[in-house]
């Protein structure tokens, strides 16, 4: 993956559909820290409407139903926050919307 991103390969092609590739740490204008030597890099597949985007996770936790909360005003208005969820842990977990990121 890091040699596609040196090369400005920046995508994929999945399900015969061209996919732009993004680090998510870049899109949430965070620290991008990653293994030196990764041969498989998780990626989360994005399709909405036209836009196709392969975001790059630092894990996949697996899937999960949930159920969607909406935040307070102070929340909602940062871009790419969609809403919120309490994981079966007790934890809150901040939803993203993708298309919003990009």
């Amino acid at each position: 993956m890091d040699r596609r991103i040196e090369q400005k390969n920046l995508d994929v092609v999945y399900g015969g559909e061209t996919y732009q590739i993004y680090d998510l740490g870049d899109l949430l204008r965070q620290p991008v820290s990653h293994g030196i030597d990764e041969t498989q890099v998780p990626l989360l597949m994005s399709k909405t409407g036209d836009q196709r985007a392969a975001v790059r996770v630092d894990t996949v936790m697996g899937s999960r139903e949930i159920v969607v909360k909406s935040v307070g005003p102070q929340v909602s208005s940062v871009p790419g926050i969609f809403g919120a969820t309490i994981m079966g842990d007790g934890s809150a977990a901040l939803i993203l919307e993708v298309g919003s990121l990009l």
